[in-house]
């Protein structure tokens, strides 16, 4: 964003509107032939490793945006970033094609009217809301294909549910592909039992594969591959700590130039290829100390409200701070309550901006993607 740019702190946006309308074409070159569908995201990271690596080097820029050029030529651009929206793309395929999380399996055997597919229903304790579609008063009707119970949601439908809580936002590859609705916020810790789910997955990607259960052997390979994850988060936020404090974990003395390329070339790959993996142990049920926590109802609404938070906690800022006469001498408290106090004016103009314009567009698309997805040409 540069600084003739409106509302600049916003600058993510551009970036991330670019890679979700490049995401349906990738997801229609998989469903024609998936070794093209898999080149093209592989690409997409080659693309943010390649580029990284050149231009650090041509511009022999360091590992942090303290320095200016870090900013204008790796920070924001989008051919820089795209790599971690790409493995998120990867998760959406390998969870779509294998169907391991409980709840799906629950939906899918419910359709299929096979009692030898049940899931009990303890295992259904991190589930998403049901699937839902739009009636003609814009609310949401429960599917009653998919049981309503759960600690996460409670009871079935809307009816008491704030409105945060009541309507889920759509995105033209989750929607059409069918999954992201059914699938559950995290899965329970007892996915990997062979006696509880039953479902065969299209797909057998042998240790990732929770529906069938695992061995010994395999679980040992899942739980390296965590750690292996873990690994690479901790390594992305602490290289460069290191790099900017005399490079102790290196061996002392500031890193050369080919290191800070190397490491701006693998940190966003790094960072979304762990990433990834770190959340597909919570969908799978392996990682219950994490997915728990993160499983919490406030956290739904928390999640509506966030990026408009960020979006308005700028403007309260500077409109509070246009106020002032004179010089102010800071004190931590009186940082504190300023800080407490445009947290809380942001997250309150950010609930009235989602009743007001993000929940009716949602609506709206939801309708959209009703009549797509059902070739309902008709109109109401």
């Amino acid at each position: 964003a540069g600084a003739t740019t409106c509302v600049g702190w916003t600058w993510y946006l551009a970036d991330d509107m670019q890679f979700f309308i490049i995401t349906p074409p990738i997801l229609a070159a998989y469903i024609y032939d998936k070794r093209l569908g898999c080149a093209l995201v592989g690409g997409l990271v080659l693309l943010t490793i390649v580029s990284t690596a050149y231009i650090s080097n041509k511009f022999s820029l360091s590992c942090s945006n303290a320095d200016p050029d870090y900013n204008v030529y790796l920070y924001a651009t989008p051919w820089c970033r795209v790599s971690p929206y790409a493995f998120g793309i990867i998760l959406g395929l390998v969870y779509y094609e294998t169907h391991q999380c409980p709840a799906m399996a629950k939906r899918k055997a419910d359709e299929e009217g096979d009692p030898s597919t049940a899931v009990s229903e303890t295992d259904l304790t991190f589930k998403r809301p049901p699937m839902a579609s739009v009636d003609e008063e814009g609310t949401r009707q429960a599917d009653e294909r998919v049981p309503t119970t759960g600690t996460t949601h409670g009871g079935g439908g809307d009816a008491g549910r704030s409105p945060l809580r009541s309507i889920s936002t759509a995105s033209v590859s989750s929607e059409v592909s069918g999954f992201a609705n059914s699938a559950p916020a995290f899965g329970p810790g007892g996915a990997r039992t062979a006696s509880t789910v039953s479902v065969n997955a299209p797909v057998d990607l042998g240790p990732l594969n929770v529906v069938a259960g695992r061995s010994d052997s395999d679980q040992i390979k899942m739980n390296a591959f965590y750690l292996l994850c873990g690994g690479g988060l901790l390594l992305v936020l602490l290289l460069p700590w290191d790099e900017i404090h005399g490079g102790a974990l290196v061996g002392g003395g500031k890193w050369t130039q080919s290191q800070r390329t190397a490491f701006n070339a693998l940190q966003r790959s790094t960072f979304g290829a762990s990433f990834v993996g770190i959340v597909y142990g919570m969908f799978c049920g392996d990682l219950p100390l994490i997915a728990k926590p993160l499983s919490l109802p406030m956290f739904e609404s928390i999640g509506k409200l966030s990026y408009g938070a960020y979006m308005y906690h700028l403007v309260i800022l500077q409109v509070y701070v246009a106020q002032y006469k004179s010089f102010v001498n800071f004190y931590p408290s009186h940082l504190a309550f300023v800080y407490l106090a445009i947290l809380l004016l942001a997250f309150i103009t950010s609930y009235f901006s989602y009743l007001l314009i993000e929940r009716p567009f949602s609506v709206l698309w939801g309708k959209f993607i009703q009549r797509l997805t059902t070739g309902d040409g008709t109109s109401r």
